[in-house]
């Protein structure tokens, strides 16, 4: 069963298929992370002749903590959470105006603008999101531990494998956490 104790908001997997196919080794950097996300959507990895690989795919729409591109903003060393509160020791801080919470907004803003993120996925809700992560089409995508392992399609079990946040230059990646209620989901 589970315990009472804390929980990973939302965990990245990656797809291990495309990125053995690619000759690429799990990123543990956000430059090695952009580089894995340019060779997804320029190389083909799926194999089926068409440019219709996606980079990161995300919840937007009401999926700030599990499935929210939130969790990339802990690569820059201070983590995210629901309306950018976070609790550092025995205070409540705004994450929103730190300087680490700008750096990774620009390195996200650097992804979409290479076409490295599903910018469309702001404005997904859980069905759409999963049905869009069904098609196999994503490099990667963020997920609560125990959901992802709900999903029954083999290729989404077999492609995908979690990996740790991948760390910004001099920073050590933080990710949320929040305390596990029954039932809360």
């Amino acid at each position: 069963g589970m315990d009472n104790g804390s929980r990973a908001f939302g965990v990245p997997f990656i797809n291990k298929m495309w990125l053995d196919s690619l000759g690429l080794a799990i990123p543990t950097t956000t430059s090695e992370l952009k580089s894995a996300l340019q060779a997804f959507v320029t190389q083909d990895p799926n194999g089926n002749g068409e440019a219709d690989e996606t980079g990161i795919l995300f919840q937007g729409n009401k999926g700030y903590g599990n499935r929210g591109i939130n969790i990339l903003i802990g690569m820059f060393g201070r983590p995210d959470a629901s309306l950018h509160h976070m609790f550092e020791g025995d205070q409540v801080v705004f994450v929103a105006d730190k300087p680490e919470f700008k750096a990774a907004i620009a390195f996200l803003h650097e992804l979409a603008e290479e076409g490295l993120l599903d910018v469309e996925s702001f404005t997904y809700g859980k069905n759409p999101y999963r049905a869009k992560l069904k098609e196999g089409k994503a490099g990667m995508f963020f997920e609560a531990g125990i959901a992802y392992t709900s999903y029954p399609e083999d290729l989404v079990k077999n492609a995908y494998v979690p990996i740790a946040l991948p760390a910004a230059a001099g920073k050590a990646p933080q990710m949320a956490r929040r305390s596990y209620i029954p039932g809360s989901n």
